[in-house]
């Protein structure tokens, strides 16, 4: 369940119907957070060393100075170890946890002293998953076809500039990587403007007619503004479609007989 969005208490956590059995590699990972964790807590004139110093000596010391030996035994990409020695950016606590489970470093040696003890090192051969960043590209082509179906699959109620726009791309970088898609939904979204305005056409005519009708019935002769205000729009006329209506029910209205009784 985690933590509260809203005041960060604790919530507790969903229990499993199976509970995960915790293996040694497991255990040992878990205290080498809470040694690195209470390095914090050392009191006194203590300086602890930058995590490319750490890094490079690590290397240096059990894997002969070589990021590609050090990335493997690791399950971290050569070319990241090769940034984080360089200090480019600062290493994960999770390159110097796997690095004390590899070779038995504590994290005092690492982060205090820099001193190891080779000789009596503990050499493990762990198989650490490697987790390979995926490309901006790649992310965009897949989430852009994604995009494209679930806007055809809607029947075409978003257009391609608004694929792009949720995407924070142009609509001709759409159009560049998935022209026939893109056709596709153009050409969708087109016939589903084409109804909605049609749908919109009909229902503002009902209500100029049933608007103007009553005024009749009143004794009142509304002017256009006034009806295009009571039907929903703003008093004036940005199209010539609502002229043409509305000029069209009064004409009709006007050739009405009149109710009985009146």
């Amino acid at each position: 369940m985690g933590c509260c969005r809203g005041c960060g208490k604790w919530m507790g956590r969903l229990i499993p119907a199976e509970s995960r059995s915790i293996s040694e590699q497991d255990a040992f990972l878990s205290r080498s957070v809470e040694d690195a964790l209470s390095l914090s807590n050392v009191r006194g004139e203590i300086e602890l060393i930058s995590s490319d110093v750490a890094v490079r000596a690590l290397r240096d010391v059990f894997w002969c100075g070589s990021s590609a030996q050090m990335g493997r035994a690791l399950g971290i990409l050569p070319s990241q170890i090769v940034h984080f020695c360089a200090g480019t950016f600062p290493a994960p606590l999770l390159l110097f946890v796997r690095a004390s489970y590899a070779t038995g470093a504590t994290m005092a040696q690492m982060f205090v002293s820099n001193r190891f003890e080779v000789a009596g090192s503990v050499e493990r051969k762990p198989d650490f998953e490697v987790q390979r960043s995926v490309p901006r590209r790649l992310q965009l082509a897949a989430e852009l076809v994604r995009r494209l179906n679930d806007a055809l699959a809607e029947g075409g109620h978003q257009s391609v500039g608004a694929v792009a726009a949720g995407l924070n791309v142009t609509a001709a970088t759409v159009w560049r990587r998935e022209r026939e898609l893109a056709t596709r939904l153009a050409q969708m979204h087109a016939e589903y403007a084409s109804k909605e305005t049609q749908a919109q056409k009909e229902i503002y005519q009902a209500d100029v007619i049933a608007f103007i009708a009553e005024c009749a019935a009143r004794g009142i002769a509304p002017g256009r503004r006034q009806v295009d205000k009571e039907c929903g729009g703003i008093g004036r006329f940005s199209t010539d479609w609502k002229r043409s209506i509305i000029k069209d029910a009064m004409s009709q209205v006007a050739t009405l007989p009149p109710r009985s009784g009146e």
